[in-house]
């Protein structure tokens, strides 16, 4: 039997001193127990401190601009004989969602799961971040979990997927009713950028944004076929069931893939985005603002008229149980 090498993870601490690149990075064990902290998940390219840091440099400035006291941290990952395709397959498949894979695939995701069963990347990055704000304290828990909001991307919802379920096992393992899990589990809060995991009844709150006509999208449940592939759609809400999910037809021109995160909070006169893309891009600002906002000031969090309204026409966005544009 040949040696197994499981994976790892890491969690950093974002903060450039002013006119200094060097010791920008700082590895930290868990958040802070007190403050709000935005933990960024990215993709699964994210495999260094320059990728994590790249992620969190276009989210910094939206949020040292306009608030204090609150802490940016992004994860990374070294897969090893983990490979993170297969546990998003894994992680379908746990949604209820259909995934087939070859006879090779299949022996090789079994042995993933035999040999790394806590899948080690998810499990680092739940030890610093949810992990610690459990208790035994429903009221305590719950407030805790406020003051954490991610931001992921791709492959980074895969891992807040698991990390979230690692919750309910631990929050069950005390004792914990469903109803008590469920309710709890839903004060943590997800901005998700083209999530590559499944979409529906998610165990937290999340407001997710994708492009159909993204190319490196592949979804395996049927709300999401009915959109992807789609390059002329009007922007559509699909509702909380779905995650809160904008689903809009055409981010940029040259609609090479649609799926990169560099445009997120670019300037908003890009010529390479739709007015489209400039309406999914905004809604993502806001939702950021407005939910770290709201976490500062211990407020509830923001249903998704009161996420995305700020500069944005609400109205403008069709609200769909389901898509009847053709592809």
């Amino acid at each position: 039997m040949t040696d197994f090498n499981g994976s790892f993870s890491w969690l950093v601490e974002y903060s450039v001193p002013a006119g200094a690149m060097a010791g920008r990075v700082r590895h930290v064990d868990k958040l802070p127990a007190t403050g709000v902290s935005v933990v960024m998940l990215g993709g699964a390219l994210t495999t260094n401190e320059n990728v994590a840091m790249g992620y969190m440099s276009k989210i910094a400035p939206v949020l040292q601009t306009e608030f204090t006291g609150v802490g940016l941290y992004a994860g990374y990952y070294q897969f090893n004989d983990v490979d993170p395709m297969l546990i998003k397959a894994h992680t379908f498949r746990m949604g209820g969602c259909r995934f087939p894979l070859s006879v090779q695939k299949e022996q090789q995701l079994k042995n993933i799961l035999e040999n790394d069963p806590e899948i080690g990347y998810v499990q680092d990055l739940y030890d610093a971040t949810i992990a610690p704000c459990l208790n035994d304290s429903q009221i305590s828990t719950a407030r805790n979990l406020r003051r954490v909001v991610f931001y992921t991307d791709c492959h980074g919802s895969v891992t807040l997927y698991h990390m979230v379920n690692k919750a309910k096992a631990d929050l069950k393992a005390k004792g914990w009713s469903d109803d008590m899990v469920a309710k709890t589990l839903k004060n943590i809060v997800a901005i998700q950028h083209e999530p590559t995991s499944p979409l529906a009844n998610v165990g937290h709150t999340s407001y997710s944004f994708v492009a159909a006509a993204d190319g490196a999208m592949d979804f395996h449940d049927k709300k999401s076929a009915e959109f992807i592939g789609k390059h002329d759609m009007q922007p559509t809400y699909m509702g909380e069931d779905y995650s809160n999910l904008l689903v809009v037809g055409k981010i940029k021109n040259d609609n090479l893939s649609e799926h990169g995160f560099k445009d997120v909070f670019g300037p908003e006169n890009n010529p390479d985005l739709t007015e489209n893309g400039r309406l999914l891009y905004k809604a993502q600002k806001n939702v950021l603002r407005n939910v770290v906002r709201a976490a500062q000031k211990h407020e509830k969090i923001p249903t998704w008229c009161h996420a995305v309204s700020t500069n944005v026409d609400v109205k403008s966005i069709a609200f769909a149980k389901g898509v009847k544009n053709e592809r």
